[in-house]
Formats: structure tokens, C-alpha cells, sequence
């Protein structure tokens, strides 16, 4: 009994530890569509979680990766434990490193306040990315909203929803979706996107060898899409680990993470 207690403590520790042992996780995607190199960082289900004393740790993991563009693809704030002040901190100070751009998760959706919330990202100076793209140097750089701000959950509804949503995104020369949810791969390749950014599915919360993740909001048991590349026709999508929890607090085999992607040239020539 006894040793089972120890066992139990220490898993707590551990869990405990991993949880604000955050860390970059690097990726390149290379493009013949791009002439000039860039470095993007994405941030995912902060879930108003703190690294060190005011987020400390966090800004200057940001700062230390150089970002020539920050993207956050939703869940800045969480709607159990919601404290606005951290995500205005986070973004005051991250938006000195790099231009900020922004589109909610279902944590936003949940708020009644969040047109406010999205007022004062603005204020801030964050590009809020909701059904529509931008030019960003060669990226044209485009974002939806999380479909819980239309409908309850219902994947038949949603799917929907995110359809009707990237109608709307005109297509350029090298195009970069920045989305919530990476369940919707399949509609997200549809519309031929380059680069798909999310975030959504924590790495599964508890990732096992060989396995992966073990579980995922909406995708379920043994969820198909948690973290790192997929690529479907001529799309690749990153997802995401993030950065903080919600309903389930802890992590197992799977710290939080800021993901930096080195998008290149490139060069077909043997």
C-alpha cells in the first residue's frame, strides 16, 4: 500500500512538472511558391495557463525564436478558469517580437463577452483573422472561426459550418489556414490550402509509444489527429501539442509546446 502511495506521489510530481515544461518543437515547409525565408511561430490552447511569474517563461521562449509572425489558432482564454488580464499580458508582450494574428477556438465561443475580448485584441494591435484572409507578404494568410459560435456540437452541423466558412476565403498563390480544430483536415485539403495551422486536440492529452495520442475533444478514443504533420493531397497540416488544459489538467508524455515553422524555398534542382 505503501508503495503504491510513493508511486502515486511521484506520478503527481511528474505530471505536475511536465505541465510547465514547455519547449520549441522546430519544423521546415518548403515551398516553390515562396522566394523569402520567414519564421513563424504558433501558439495554441494557452487556456490563460502561466509559464513562470507573469508568463515569463513563455515570452521569452517566444522572443528566443526569432518570429517574423506570431499565429495563435484559438483557445487564448479558457472558459472554465478565465482570466482576461494574462491574455492581454501574453499579447502585450509577445506583439514587441512580431505581428500577431489571431482566430478563436471553442473557448471563445462559449463567452458572451468575447466581442469585447476581440475588441481589445484589436486594440492591442492583433490581426483577428474571423472568415476572411490577408496578404502577408507572400502568405495570403487566412482564418475561420470556430463553428461553436453558430451551432451546439453537432459534427454534422459543424462540418457544415466550416464549409460555407472557407467558400468565403479567396484562394491566392501560397495560402496558410489557420484553424481550431484539426478534424476538418479533410475539408481544409479540399480547398488546396498549402499550410494548415491548429491546435485543439492537446496531443491527445496522454500519449503512449507506438500509439499516440489517447484522447481528443470531438475526435474521441485513439483520435487520428494530435500533434505534429499530415499531409493530404497536396495540403500539410501541423498540429499543434499547446500549451495549457482545461477540463483535464494534467498531461502524461506530452509537455506543452511552441511550435516554430521555417517556411523556405524550395529548390528543385538534383
Amino acid at each position: 500500500m505503501e508503495l503504491i502511495i510513493v508511486l502515486a506521489v511521484v506520478f503527481l510530481i511528474y505530471a505536475i512538472y511536465q505541465n510547465k515544461n514547455v519547449g520549441l518543437t522546430f519544423y521546415t515547409f518548403s515551398s516553390e511558391k515562396v522566394k523569402k525565408e520567414k519564421r513563424i511561430v504558433h501558439l495554441s490552447d494557452v487556456h490563460n495557463e502561466l509559464f513562470g511569474k507573469n508568463n515569463s517563461v513563455l515570452i521569452e521562449l517566444i522572443e528566443s525564436a526569432g518570429p517574423d509572425y506570431i499565429f495563435i489558432t484559438g483557445d487564448l482564454l479558457d472558459s472554465r478558469r478565465t482570466k482576461v488580464d494574462r491574455c492581454y499580458h501574453l499579447i502585450e508582450k509577445i506583439i514587441k517580437f512580431a505581428p500577431v494574428y489571431f482566430v478563436t477556438g471553442n473557448h471563445e465561443s462559449r463567452k458572451p463577452f468575447y466581442p469585447d475580448f476581440k475588441a481589445k485584441l484589436i486594440e492591442l494591435g492583433v490581426n483577428v483573422l474571423d472568415n476572411r484572409s490577408l496578404q502577408v507578404e507572400e502568405i495570403n494568410l487566412a482564418g475561420i472561426d470556430d463553428p461553436g459560435f453558430k451551432a451546439k456540437p453537432n459534427e454534422k452541423v459543424y462540418r457544415k459550418i466550416i464549409e460555407e466558412q472557407l467558400k468565403t476565403i479567396k484562394m491566392e498563390a501560397f495560402n496558410v489556414l489557420l484553424a481550431h480544430r484539426p478534424q476538418y483536415f479533410d475539408i481544409y485539403a479540399k480547398y488546396v490550402f498549402d499550410l494548415v495551422l491548429t491546435g485543439h486536440a492537446h496531443g491527445g492529452q496522454i500519449r503512449l509509444p507506438y500509439v499516440g495520442g489517447l484522447f481528443s475533444p470531438q475526435q474521441g478514443i485513439l483520435p487520428k489527429y494530435t500533434a505534429g504533420e499530415y499531409v493530404l493531397n497536396n495540403t500539410k497540416m501541423i498540429v499543434s501539442r499547446g500549451l495549457g488544459n482545461s477540463l483535464f489538467p494534467l498531461r502524461v508524455f506530452n509537455n506543452p509546446e511552441v511550435v516554430v515553422i521555417d517556411i523556405k524555398k524550395q529548390n528543385n534542382k538534383r
